[in-house]
């Protein structure tokens, strides 16, 4: 007699005994269904538990989308305009005294900004064409760079002009004014292609990069000399 036996670690299989006859001998099957019934209590439970952690989920995603939302509008905020009828090509701030420096390359005109109250507190004409601006918070000054590779220094409380320095290698306003086959006729081995574009300073080391056409000039700003130069190589 043969006997399939009832798993009682599994207590909704239901147990059904019949009898039969297999080559003479009397056989039990257990029937058991294939799905198990659940219990509407339970079935409540787990539905409940589902709503639970799905709210949980959508309550998060509201809280990081919430929280973008004001990052971002905040980064965006406008704290203030000052109406200028002038055209801007560069701007350093010094923080420390809240005044910003800015310059403008079609006029030839530097301005100096109260951050503070957002107004101009000072227009100073320039004999040179800026084309960079940096401000020295070390001695509270700002350094205003023409493509000819003039750096004019200037006093940022009164604005006066505190000195002037030519670079060395740079085209002056003369040779910028000639075409390049009269300069390549004239002066064969004057580098007429480098022109100084921008300028910025480290305050830690009181040094000032000078960004030229394909190369980066270092001067130290407490002597004066050229630290460096480095060619700035295509890959």
């Amino acid at each position: 007699m043969k006997e399939r036996l009832y798993n009682p670690s599994f207590p909704w299989k239901r147990e059904s005994r019949r009898r039969s006859h297999e080559n003479g001998e009397p056989v039990i099957t257990l029937d058991c269904p294939v799905n198990p019934p659940v219990k509407p209590e339970e079935d409540n439970d787990v539905m409940r538990d589902f709503q639970i952690k799905k709210l949980s989920v959508f309550s998060f995603l509201m809280i990081i989308l919430l929280w973008t939302t004001f990052a971002f509008s905040y980064d965006i905020q406008t704290l203030g305009n000052i109406p200028l009828a002038d055209t801007l090509t560069g701007i350093s701030i010094n923080p420390s005294t809240n005044t910003a420096a800015a310059i403008s390359r079609e006029t030839k005109t530097l301005y100096f900004i109260d951050t503070q109250t957002n107004t101009i507190t000072k227009k100073i004409s320039l004999e040179i064409t800026p084309s960079g601006i940096a401000v020295d918070t070390n001695r509270n000054q700002v350094i205003v760079s023409s493509s000819d590779g003039i750096l004019q220094f200037i006093d940022l409380n009164t604005g006066n002009l505190i000195k002037s320095s030519q670079l060395p290698n740079f085209p002056t306003s003369h040779f910028l004014n000639l075409s390049s086959s009269v300069v390549a006729s004239q002066h064969p081995n004057f580098p007429t292609s480098q022109l100084l574009n921008s300028i910025a300073i480290n305050s830690k080391t009181d040094t000032l990069y000078i960004a030229n056409d394909n190369s980066i000039t270092l001067m130290d700003l407490t002597t004066g000399d050229i630290i460096k130069e480095g060619n700035l190589k295509a890959r």
